[in-house]
């Protein structure tokens, strides 16, 4: 920052610029590593030194809706696998990203917060009647609510499933 913060004095003089603290990483050159406290050795044994701009919850969005290997993709595989689909609504894949965002470990903490996010339902719903859910919002925001709602609905539903099919056979006997 001192290096690059300059300013001449006179009337031919300007203002230094004040770069933000991200972007000062942009001009570090292997001087700056050294008075810094490297050791030149291994300084000089990184030949190429590169900037990451941070994920925005909108980048982590697409990561998740566009790329090939997302892990919704392999969270779909992994639940299909057990006989049952999962749906990854449009507001339930920015609540994935805007957490992911707030883990502030770019992609990979979309992996962080699907498994934190999904893991019961991984073990509690195979032993379901359970074929199919909805990842929403509310199920992101909170995961250990959802879950006791939804196989409680589940249950619901294949009891009023058994009745119909009961009350069908009995107006067919």
């Amino acid at each position: 920052q001192r290096r690059h913060r300059h300013a001449q004095i006179g009337c031919a003089g300007h203002l230094a610029e004040n770069a933000a603290e991200a972007d000062l990483l942009r001009y570090a050159q292997t001087e700056d590593f050294i008075k810094f406290g490297f050791e030149p050795e291994f300084v000089g044994r990184l030949p190429v030194r590169v900037v990451l701009d941070k994920l925005s919850v909108e980048d982590l969005y697409q990561i998740l809706k566009q790329s090939e290997g997302s892990v919704i993709r392999q969270y779909e595989a992994s639940f299909r696998a057990f006989g049952f689909d999962v749906i990854f609504a449009d507001e339930g894949l920015h609540a994935i990203a805007e957490k992911a965002a707030a883990e502030n470990t770019g992609a990979r903490g979309l992996l962080t917060v699907c498994e934190h996010v999904l893991r019961e339902f991984k073990y509690e719903l195979p032993s379901s009647a359970i074929r199919q859910f909805v990842v929403t919002r509310g199920l992101v925001e909170n995961p250990a609510a959802d879950l006791p709602r939804l196989l409680r609905d589940s249950a619901d539903e294949q009891r009023q499933l058994a009745r119909q099919c009961v009350q069908d056979w009995a107006r067919r006997f």
